[in-house]
């Protein structure tokens, strides 16, 4: 009697395609992060300023050529905090809050299917909110790269984020992860609600033990 190979569930090969990936991308994350925050760099100074800003930060690389694959996800750190250093904490949350609002358009328009998108926002806000946070999180690797994403759902839902990629290094008075803020808030208006707001909390960059993002419903 002949003897056939066992069945592997399919949950099971993309538990396992998604484990290879991170994988072989370890510490590396999606381009976006770099891509939208040049593009918010020029919808607020224009290309001239934004390319004098991306050499004084080390990153003239980006004047010509823009990332289109897999990167270091150092390069968006030493940008993020090169920003913060040159243009101040303020200023540079502006830019990076209007990055991450590009970043949000960008998978809305591109990496989350349409009906998807449609069947979250129909059903009741606690079971779409929590499908959604479970989505990203099986993705969060390619936007917190060594970062560990994590989320509560319930009376206070929240997003908290340990060993935070943006703000690494910095030391501020004041909540500097705008980038994953209003990323997060962007894609939660648009499937979830638009009354939703997303706010950090805590800050790594400010002695705090993790950044924290409360979901406000």
């Amino acid at each position: 009697m002949s003897q056939q190979n066992p069945t592997i569930p399919s949950h099971t090969k993309n538990e396992n395609s998604l484990a290879e990936k991170r994988s072989k991308y370890a510490n590396k994350i999606g381009p976006n992060s770099i891509i939208r925050t040049v593009e918010a760099l020029k919808e607020t100074y224009g290309i001239p300023k934004t390319n004098e800003i991306l050499e004084k930060v080390g990153k003239s690389i980006f004047i010509s050529s823009l990332p289109s694959e897999m990167i270091d996800e150092e390069e968006f750190h030493s940008l993020a905090v090169g920003l913060h250093n040159f243009l101040g904490t303020e200023q540079a949350n502006k830019i990076l809050k209007r990055s991450g609002q590009l970043t949000a358009g960008y998978l809305l328009q591109n990496r989350i299917p349409k009906p998807a998108q449609r069947i979250l926002g129909i059903l009741p806000r606690s079971i779409g909110l929590k499908m959604l946070l479970t989505a990203i999180g099986k993705n969060a690797w390619t936007f917190v790269g060594s970062g560990n994403y994590t989320f509560v759902v319930g009376k206070t839902p929240q997003i908290t984020i340990h060993n935070c990629l943006a703000c690494r290094g910095v030391q501020s008075d004041i909540p500097v992860c705008s980038f994953y803020a209003s990323t997060f808030e962007t894609l939660l208006q648009s499937i979830i609600g638009k009354n939703i707001m997303v706010n950090e909390a805590t800050c790594i960059a400010q002695g705090n033990p993790c950044c924290s993002f409360p979901i406000q419903m």
